[in-house]
């Protein structure tokens, strides 16, 4: 085991959840921060400082309040979210399909921050999940420290003492387009009363062309010294729109 330096550190995770799961243990939630060492060319390696992750089992302890249920590739995108979060700027971090030997095909991404590769995330694969007789499967991420640097300080910002309007955009476009994209125009195009874009609806199906799909938005829309007028809200909402039929080709439904 000790004859090379590490190149990550999924493998000690998953040593470390193999010796659990052998002293009857079906969840778990593992950590780890330390240095990988990487072959680089003339200057023969490098020791970048990383945090990795490891998740398997049920999404909750058994209980009676919620239905039991597994931990998933979304689990592990959100916990990785809510790290990206702490640097202050998530903004400038997109999650991108990608492939590796050790994770599932289908279930596999990259992180990148400002176009330069700072982690990757992902499913274990099921050709290793088999060799190592893993009873269920394993969700692993690994991020460079250094990319998760803060870039701006925490600054206070008060509570509008006005009420928060919400509206609804419903559009399809090519299902190849990444949801974080729209979201991302959208939430540009809007402007500074637009506090929050997300998506809360995916359709694909009946109705729809081949190879596009339906996504549902939610935007929150709020002035810190005033109540918003319905032109105003309407008027973001057409601009959102407008935004992303030129750049992504979206349709309203």
């Amino acid at each position: 085991d000790l004859a090379v330096m590490r190149p990550s550190l999924w493998p000690g995770l998953v040593r470390t959840w193999i010796a659990n799961r052998k002293r009857q243990q079906t969840r778990a939630r593992l950590f780890e921060i330390g240095r990988a060492f990487l072959p680089d060319g003339a200057r023969g390696h490098r020791e970048p400082e990383r945090i990795a992750g490891l998740l398997t089992g049920e999404r909750l302890p058994e209980q009676w309040g919620a239905p039991g249920a597994a931990v998933d590739f979304y689990d592990l995108r959100g916990l990785v979210e809510d790290l990206l979060a702490c640097t202050r700027s998530p903004e400038s971090f997109v999650f991108e399909a990608a492939t590796h030997p050790a994770l599932h095909p289908g279930q596999c991404a990259r992180v990148l921050r400002d176009g330069a590769v700072v982690g990757l995330l992902g499913r274990i694969h099921p050709r290793l999940q088999e060799e190592l007789d893993l009873a269920q499967p394993l969700f692993l991420f690994e991020l460079e420290l250094e990319g998760l640097s803060a870039r701006a300080r925490a600054r206070y910002e008060g509570l509008s003492r006005f009420p928060a309007v919400r509206r609804d955009l419903a559009i399809d476009l090519d299902a190849g387009v990444p949801a974080d994209r729209v979201i991302a125009v959208a939430r540009e195009a809007g402007g500074s009363i637009v506090t929050g874009v997300s998506l809360f609806d995916v359709y694909t199906g009946q109705g729809l062309e081949v190879g596009r799909r339906s996504l549902a938005l939610a935007i929150v829309m709020q002035h810190p010294e005033r109540t918003l007028e319905d032109a105003e809200t309407a008027d973001a909402v057409e601009r959102m729109l407008e935004a992303l039929t030129r750049a992504l080709g979206a349709r309203r439904r």
